[in-house]
Parts: C-alpha cells; sequence; structure tokens
C-alpha cells in the first residue's frame, strides 16, 4: 500500500490515526501547516507540500470550508511539483 498521510494534525486528525490503526493501515505522517516540526502521536509533523505526489491522503478537518482549501491545496502542490 502507499504511504498515508493525515492533513490535519488536530482532534479529527487524531480520530482518523486511530481508525487507521484498528483498520491495519499505516500512516506515515501529518501534514499542518501550524504544528511543522512537532510531533503528534509519535509521527512527525511536516508542511502540506512535503506531501509525495505517490502518496494516499485524507484530509482530517471538521470544517468543510477549510477541508476544501486544504484538499485544493493538496492537489495544487502536486500541480506545481509536475509542472517543474
Amino acid at each position: 500500500m502507499t504511504d498515508l498521510y493525515i492533513v490535519g494534525a488536530g482532534a479529527f486528525g487524531r480520530e482518523t490515526l486511530d481508525a487507521c490503526m484498528a483498520a491495519g493501515i499505516t500512516v506515515v505522517a501529518f501534514a499542518d501547516e501550524r504544528m511543522v516540526g512537532t510531533c503528534v502521536r509519535r509521527l512527525p509533523v511536516v508542511p502540506v507540500n512535503a506531501i509525495p505526489h505517490a502518496a494516499a491522503v485524507v484530509v482530517a478537518i471538521s470544517d468543510p470550508i477549510a477541508r476544501r482549501r486544504l484538499a485544493d491545496a493538496v492537489t495544487g502542490a502536486w500541480d506545481r511539483t509536475l509542472q517543474t
């Protein structure tokens, strides 16, 4: 399986990690601009633009407007990578 990144290291992101662990899915990192450089539940927190293009991503943000913005940021970061 491809690496899974959880966008959002807040409460919903941590709940998503719990669900992934229960399902046997390995999560390699959280992506959260506010917490870059820290660890959450022993996982590193990286910037959104550090997510590899081939990685699987789940956006774990409860606010629908913020969730859409972050989903667009993830795909936008990939688009910029493809253009260079």
